[in-house]
């Protein structure tokens, strides 16, 4: 799934609801590196975690003496 393209109308919208109230060069300049996270998150969202052991099966104390 794609997700739709970060731009001014999103970014205003995404800040609004959040309470921020941010000026046009602020967003201006926010855009770029909020995009960029996204762009991130799109590559996780892409990587097949099926075969990957859950984290709470992890058990960090192979290496104690007992």
């Amino acid at each position: 799934m794609s997700r739709a393209p970060l731009d001014d109308a999103r970014l205003t919208t995404l800040s609004e609801s959040v309470g921020l109230d941010l000026s046009p060069e602020r967003r201006a300049g926010l855009m770029p590196a909020l995009d960029g996270l996204l762009q991130q998150f799109d590559v996780l969202y892409d990587v097949e975690v099926d075969e990957t052991a859950p984290l709470h099966s992890f058990d960090a104390r192979w290496g104690e003496m007992k």
